[in-house]
Parts: C-alpha cells; structure tokens; sequence
C-alpha cells in the first residue's frame, strides 16, 4: 500500500521525460496577459463589453489546431512505435541468423580451433553491424554505442570501413563471404538448402535496417509544422484578449486560458519528441541500452553450454508427466552477470571485452598497407 502511494506521487511529480513544465511556461504567460487585460479593462471602462463573435471564433480556431494536434500526435506516435518494431525486428533477424551459424558448426575436435575463430569473427562482426545499423538512424554521440571488442581483424578492413558510407552493406557482404570461406573448408558442414535461411535472416535485417532510415530521414511535413506552430502563437495571445471578452470572472478567464494552452501546448510536445525517436532525449527510444543487450545476447552464444544442449538421463522414469517452477533468471549488466546467475555463471562472460569507439571503429588508417593485412 505505501509503496504504491509512494509510486503515485512520483508518478505525478516527476519531471523527467514531462512535457507540462515547458507547456506551463507558455500557459503562464498567456494566464498573467489575462490578469493584465482585465485590469486593464476595468480602469477603462470596457469590462461590461461582451460580445459572442469572439466566443465563436476562438471555438473554430481551438476546434481546427485540436483536429491538427491529433492528427501529428497519432502520426508521431505511428512513427515511434514502427521505429521501436522494426529495430527489434532487425536484431532479432541477426542474432537468430548468429545463432544458427554457431548451431551449424562442426563438432569436430580437430577442427576446433578454426570453429572457435569463425565464431569469434562472426560474433565482433555482427556486433559490429548492429552498431552500424543504429548509428544511422540516430542522433545520439557515437561514443555510447558499445561494440565487443574488434581485436583481431585487420586494420586496413576497418580502415576501409571506417571511410564507407554504407557501412551496414560492407559488412554484411563480410559476414555473407565468411560463411561462404567456412562452408568450403568444413567448419559449417550442412547442406546448403539449409544454410541459405540464414542467408535470407542477413538480408531481411537489413532490409529492415534500410526501413528505418525513412522515419530519421523524413520530418513530418513543413506545411503541418508550419500552421500548427502559427495556430499555437495565435491561441497564446489571443486566447486571453477572447477570455477577458467573454468571461465576467478573472478566475475562470485565467483558467479558460491556461488549460487550453497548457493542453495544446503540451500536445504539440509530445509529437515533436516522437517524430524523432532516435535521440538522447527521456522520451526516445533506449538506443545505448538496445546495443548493449544484443552484445551480452552474442557473447552468450559463444559460451559452451549455450552452445550445446544439456545432458539427459535416459535411466530415469519418465512416463509419469512432473511439473516443476520455473526459475526466472535476469542480466542486469555485464559487470553483474555473476550475481544475476549465481553458480550458473562461467568465465567466458568476465571475458566479454565491451568498448566504445566514436567511429565504430577505432584505427589509425595512415601507414595501412596490403603486405601488413597479410
């Protein structure tokens, strides 16, 4: 009970990600203009002038920015939640396509070593891609979009990167030709029907990936922008001429004038969050944080018991059906797995090796030359 009073009042007083203290401040201004005109009007004389004119044409002007307000509300949120789907579904398309590359490998204990570097390239690779992915839509520093770290591959390949514009292409055309290099020398040995739905997974994440780039490339249309940002000044300084006109008491003036201005404003808001969600601001979509839970969900797939299924005891009677709980387990962070799993916590997390780069990739590109690759 007194947890949930205590969610309740800092679900109403809280600031982060509100839009009423920025709508207040135009609402306040608009409520002392009241005070003043009516003031005004009373030292003249005027405060007996009624007409219904301005009642009716402030009504059609709230009427006409209230239809727009809705309209860019629900096309924003529209945006919003496509943007947030589509980014999910991209990840999930990688990292289920990552999955079953890992699933395919040999288990051959010869051929270990070579299974153990494809995985390892294949999982900085698609790190890395995701990483690509998201920095073309958003708007966010570049320093905190997280990548697992890149030792290993040759500096003039991501030298090459670092100067392409499409980056997302260049290094699924990688990830394609590595699959292609370990088909050919036994680390993926099955048929090549089989093999070619990964092929198409690669493929509709990044078609997904090119999807998205609409919502952070295209803004919502400038004549909307326009006459709705034009409506909103009209009702802030015209709203309380009209109040003070038709209204007899101050106090309902004020409060006529600041509840509409608060509520339009506030709407307007809202909208201008959502069209771009892809930024730093409270109300965006968690870019950082969706980049850091694919790297811990590739680095799982390279620990050995996710790689193999677990043992099963055949001797045991199993012809009665027993049901047990299940126990629910969480990742909070990287640097907490060992508390999140307690003894189902191996070695190869504390070796996942997570750094930032403010160009994806980090390298020093002047000195790089073909014999050095080699």
């Amino acid at each position: 009970m007194g947890h949930s009073m205590l969610t309740q009042i800092s679900f109403w007083c809280g600031f982060h990600g509100s839009v009423l203290p920025q709508a207040a401040v135009y609402a306040t201004a608009s409520a002392l203009l009241v005070v003043g005109l009516h003031m005004l009007a009373e030292h003249s004389g005027l405060a007996a002038v009624r007409t219904g004119e301005a009642g009716l044409l402030a009504t059609l002007a709230t009427t006409g920015l209230g239809v727009l307000l809705v309209f860019r509300t629900n096309h924003a949120y529209g945006r919003y939640w496509e943007g947030a789907t589509i980014l999910l579904q991209v990840r999930g398309e990688w990292f289920n396509a990552t999955g079953s590359l890992i699933a395919f490998c040999t288990s051959d204990p010869a051929m270990q070593p070579h299974v153990e570097k494809f995985q390892h390239q294949l999982v900085r690779l698609m790190s890395l891609m995701y990483c690509s992915a998201l920095q073309q839509v958003s708007v966010i520093a570049d320093e905190t979009l997280e990548v697992i770290d890149m030792t290993g591959l040759d500096d003039e390949s991501l030298c090459f990167l670092s100067q392409s514009g499409e980056r997302c292409d260049v290094i699924l055309q990688w990830v394609r030709k590595l699959i292609v290099q370990n088909m050919s020398n036994g680390v993926i040995p099955v048929p090549p029907p089989i093999l070619t739905r990964v092929f198409q997974e690669l493929s509709r994440g990044l078609v997904g990936a090119k999807d998205v780039q609409k919502i952070a490339e295209l803004p919502f249309p400038f004549p909307f922008r326009q006459l709705i940002m034009f409506l909103l000044w009209a009702q802030t300084v015209l709203m309380p001429v009209v109040a003070v006109i038709t209204t007899d008491e101050v106090f309902w003036a004020v409060t006529l004038t600041f509840s509409s201005v608060l509520v339009a404003r506030s709407m307007n808001t809202i909208a201008v969050q959502l069209e771009q969600p892809f930024g730093e601001d409270a109300n965006d979509l968690p870019i950082a944080d969706m980049m850091r839970e694919m790297n811990l969900r590739l680095w799982s797939l390279l620990d050995e018991r996710a790689r193999f299924p677990p043992n099963f005891d055949g001797s045991r009677d199993t012809s009665k059906l027993r049901i047990s709980s299940c126990v629910k387990f969480s990742l909070a962070s990287n640097n907490k797995v060992a508390d999140a799993l307690g003894d189902l916590t191996c070695a190869t997390w504390a070796g996942a090796n997570i750094t930032s780069h403010p160009n994806v990739i980090d390298v020093t590109c002047e000195g790089v030359t073909h014999e050095q690759r080699s």
